[in-house]
């Protein structure tokens, strides 16, 4: 549909406010579909545009070619069955994320899956908090796939039980100009160990064209794959979080870059608990990183061998176990 005269679609418009919008440039004499291709009885295209912007609260500007650039974030949790009683705690981070976020005029949601039937937790949400059940047990990765496909166009970043959100550097990271030009990005987490003793992850702030991640693909990672946050259609796209027996942040993460531009960053916006390592624990999660990473290589491999590029290849540390805190989550 094409607004005549000033070379405005109108899907540039967030959705639910298309008709409100036509029907107010309507009674400002402005341009509706169906008038002169000419732009007679058209309002000047500067003040629509102006109106456009003023109007238009989640972010998507009409008259340019870039892709509409949501101003909402969505987290999305995928909660296994003894899990729930991490609720509550999550909450209070995503209702403090929330309240940091609102200033900057940005909006946050939680969508919140249970893995397995049962009765919902009687646990106060936060608003708008959207939270289900699956039908049947499906495992983690399904029920993040779940809560994704119920996501509006947004950016959006998974929360583990035991995770805690960094407010300050999400709302810093979300309000980051570069972040109008790419469709993913990555940060910083502060990773809390047995005695309380708390490690900072390293990253090279960079920009990541198409491609590149997965051709460098190192261990360490370039960032924490746990402080992904990826466009919704981009993540969609990617087929979601893959099924893998672990390190399935890592694979999204892989994914993602090979379909579009993003940037790593310097902002910590995430903290998390590390669990307790056993000798036993570790070679059995040394052995799962090892079938994953054989995963990841296969299928980025193959998308490439479609686009008549050559595959990639793991890192070599891929076989070598590292120390506890840079594993991939």
């Amino acid at each position: 549909m094409y607004w005549g005269g000033l070379g405005i679609s109108l899907p540039s418009i967030a959705y639910s406010r298309a008709s409100a919008m036509r029907k107010f440039l309507r009674n400002r004499g402005g341009c509706v579909v169906g008038v002169d291709r000419l732009g007679n009885n058209c309002a000047p295209r500067d003040k629509v545009l102006w109106l456009l912007r003023k109007y238009d609260r989640v972010g998507y500007i009409a008259g340019t070619n870039r892709s509409p650039q949501p101003r909402q974030v969505t987290i999305v949790t995928g909660l296994l069955p003894d899990e729930k009683g991490h609720l509550a705690g999550m909450a209070s981070t995503v209702d403090a994320a929330q309240a940091s976020l609102a200033p900057a005029g940005w909006g946050l949601s939680w969508i919140v899956i249970i893995d397995g039937r049962g009765a919902l937790p009687q646990v106060e949400l936060p608003k708008g908090t959207k939270l289900e059940r699956m039908a049947d047990h499906a495992g983690r990765t399904a029920c993040l796939n779940r809560a994704a496909s119920l996501c509006h166009p947004s950016w959006v970043m998974a929360l583990y039980p035991g995770d805690t959100l960094v407010a300050g550097g999400l709302c810093d990271l979300l309000t980051e100009p570069v972040l109008r030009g790419v469709k993913w990005c990555g940060g910083k987490v502060v990773l809390v160990g047995n005695r309380g003793t708390e490690t900072v992850s390293t990253v090279t702030p960079r920009e990541w064209k198409r491609y590149e991640l997965a051709e460098n693909w190192t261990i360490p990672f370039a960032y924490h794959p746990a402080t992904l946050i990826v466009r919704s259609q981009i993540l969609l796209a990617a087929g979601g979080w893959p099924a893998l027996t672990g390190s399935e942040n890592l694979g999204l993460a892989l994914n993602v870059s090979d379909l579009a531009d993003g940037v790593v960053t310097a902002h910590t916006i995430l903290r998390r608990q590390l669990p307790v390592v056993t000798a036993r624990s570790q070679g059995r999660r040394a052995v799962n990183r090892q079938s994953a990473f054989a995963t990841i290589t296969a299928v980025l491999s193959a998308r490439r061998s479609l686009e008549g590029m050559p595959g990639i290849s793991p890192p070599k540390a891929a076989r070598i176990s590292p120390p506890n805190g840079a594993l991939p989550a």
